[in-house]
């Protein structure tokens, strides 16, 4: 029933932001009730990947897509209650009316119609049910490329089929004087040999037919792609490192100079080395229990970083580090590791009071390169690489060998060939 509800009413915009911020509310802190200080906005959590959202879909573009569908299905489809739904609600083309009308799910209908239409074309048969002015069948309705604000009544019933004799274009001299690019896009326009029924076509899909996705794509807010999406989003990564890293790359972390800004009075004393202010930059890049982990890790790999005050250019050169791609697959998801560690020693230290200690992040980093790289794809070039795996407890994974198929050719003998 609720899924009904959502797919034929629209529903109010404060019970969309209320169910939204209870699924924020819930990802942040596992409560619905329970806000976090400091978040990625909702929008861009429900973004794509590769555009830096986690992938979740966002309710008020879900209900606007399933008010789509519903719309698509009452202009196209041949079931009696769309034939009655279009009766109903005169939804003939572009021409329909936003008059009040004793309807439940009218309001909703009326919210998509604009959308629908937008990404809709005719593709014409026999011109019969297309407006020559108002509908869409070339590439913009002729009533928008004249700049018309409006037309007399005659005029919108005048159909395609108007302009069509035995098969071809018969244009009027006086729509050609006038309008002669108009002219010259129409009768570059093939023409069925069979006059079929025109169709109603959904122009963003391959298909032409409205899909639920085709639909959300159309609705949703769009965000830059992030080059970084890629990266962090590995399947040999757990998701709860790839969530930090993401978290990092928009400065979403809870630390001390973020909650302070948000109004918590504190002192933002980095907690590993009580040197300096802590912010992420600091906590993971400048500090001088994270460089001794930066350049300890380093040399695991049989490199060096050039360790600076800004993590955006410490993350730039270690992923700028060549190596092949089972070498560079452990480096990358050790750089994850090491990042997770750095933030739980540091909240060991905030909320246990148990210093931070270096011996210990050693250990278990090493431990989980050995472990991923048993799980790391790629393979490995050359002797240095494989001789560096090995050091670090893993054994490398070897490209296969091409496969060479024998091809037994002999020629072909024609009669009458010697």
């Amino acid at each position: 029933m609720l899924l009904h509800s959502f797919s034929v009413y629209k529903w109010p915009s404060s019970l969309l932001r209320s169910l939204s911020r209870c699924a924020r509310n819930f990802i942040w802190s596992g409560d619905v009730t329970s806000k976090k200080l400091v978040t990625v906005s909702w929008r861009q959590i429900c973004a794509p990947k590769n555009e830096g959202g986690l992938g979740l879909r966002d309710l008020s573009s879900l209900n606007t897509t399933a008010l789509l569908k519903l719309g698509w299905l009452i202009i196209t489809a041949d079931s009696p209650w769309s034939i009655y739904l279009r009766e109903r609600f005169k939804l003939h083309g572009r021409l329909y009316s936003c008059s009040y009308k004793r309807s439940s799910i009218w309001p909703g209908i009326k919210s998509i119609l604009h959308i629908l239409f937008q990404n809709c074309r005719w593709v014409i048969g026999n011109g019969s049910t297309t407006s020559l002015w108002v509908d869409k069948w070339l590439d913009k309705p002729i009533v928008d490329v004249v700049g018309a604000t409006e037309i007399a009544p005659s005029l919108s019933r005048t159909k395609v089929s108007n302009i069509i004799r035995m098969g071809k274009w018969i244009i009027p001299s006086i729509f050609s004087s006038t309008f002669p690019d108009l002219t010259n896009e129409i009768l570059e326009m093939p023409l069925p040999i069979d006059e079929d029924n025109d169709v109603l076509i959904w122009e963003v899909s391959t298909s032409g037919v409205f899909s639920f996705s085709d639909g959300y794509e159309i609705v949703r807010h769009r965000f830059p792609v992030k080059s970084w999406a890629s990266i962090i989003w590995r399947p040999f990564i757990p998701p709860r490192y790839s969530i930090l890293v993401w978290k990092i790359l928009f400065n979403k972390l809870p630390t001390e100079d973020q909650l302070q800004r948000r109004g918590i009075p504190m002192a933002p004393i980095c907690q590993l080395c009580y040197k300096n202010s802590e912010s992420i930059d600091h906590l993971f890049s400048s500090c001088e229990f994270a460089q001794c982990a930066w350049r300890w890790l380093a040399t695991q790999f049989g490199t060096s970083i050039p360790l600076t005050s800004s993590l955006s250019n410490l993350w730039l050169d270690f992923l700028s580090k060549r190596f092949s791609p089972h070498l560079r697959n452990v480096w990358l998801a050790s750089g994850f590791f090491l990042l997770m560690a750095i933030w739980k020693m540091r909240n060991k230290v905030k909320f246990e009071g148990k210093p931070p200690s270096f011996s210990r992040l050693c250990r278990s980093t090493s431990a989980w390169i050995r472990q991923v790289g048993a799980l790391t794809p790629g393979h490995v070039r050359g002797i240095l690489d494989r001789q560096l795996l090995v050091s670090l407890g893993i054994s490398p994974n070897s490209s296969k060998a091409p496969s060479i198929v024998p091809v037994l050719w002999h020629p072909l003998l024609f009669l009458g060939s010697k």
